[in-house]
């Protein structure tokens, strides 16, 4: 479980960087971005396919970053597993045999 948790919060700050990267990449309407789309000749990806692409991958690395944190706070809860101090007094007082004052 650890092993597990601990690749999740690696693979989570990979793709934290990847996402940052891959909006850096992409052009603003003023702009051409960090890749600009004037190249000598023909290019085999459009300006436009490489915006719908960039874009596309931008959100399904999004997706992945929210379903992973998700589940990286699933498996913290599980790890902390505490009661509530209302539910540690009934214990104790279960343990101790000790009447509850309704």
């Amino acid at each position: 479980m650890e092993a597990l948790q601990s690749f999740l919060l690696i693979l989570h700050i990979i793709v934290a960087v990847f996402i940052v990267i891959l909006i850096l990449l992409q052009p603003t309407s003023s702009s051409g971005g960090l890749v600009s789309s004037s190249t000598i000749g023909g290019s085999v990806v459009s300006r436009r396919s490489a915006m719908n692409f960039l874009s596309k991958l931008t959100m399904c690395l999004a997706l992945f970053f929210m379903l992973n944190s998700l589940f990286l706070g699933v498996l913290a809860h599980k790890k902390v597993n505490k009661d509530t101090v209302i539910e540690e007094l009934i214990n104790d007082q279960d343990k101790n045999n000790v009447p509850i004052a309704e």
